[in-house]
């Protein structure tokens, strides 16, 4: 898990790091690279992540923290959130 955020390139190389509270620097990288051609990919980190870094969690806390996440719902049958009303 990641306390920044990374543009890539289409294989998977960083180009450009920064910290979450500079994201619109990314932003802005990864336009100038589209501009002149370069396909780009942003990884940021998602909720479960987010939540971890400013409740201060260690980064395997963290990890424990998002695996019982997606451990708690692949146990429930999704099969009901899909039935037409």
């Amino acid at each position: 898990m990641q306390d920044v955020i990374e543009v890539l390139d289409s294989e998977g190389q960083i180009l450009f790091t920064c910290s979450l509270s500079q994201r619109d620097r990314a932003f802005d990288y990864a336009r100038e690279m589209e501009e002149m051609g370069i396909e780009v990919a942003i990884r940021e980190p998602g909720l479960v992540e987010s939540l971890g870094i400013s409740l201060g969690m260690a980064p395997h806390d963290r990890q424990a923290l998002k695996d019982s996440l997606e451990k708690e719902i692949q146990s429930h049958d999704y099969g009901c959130c899909l039935k037409d009303s």
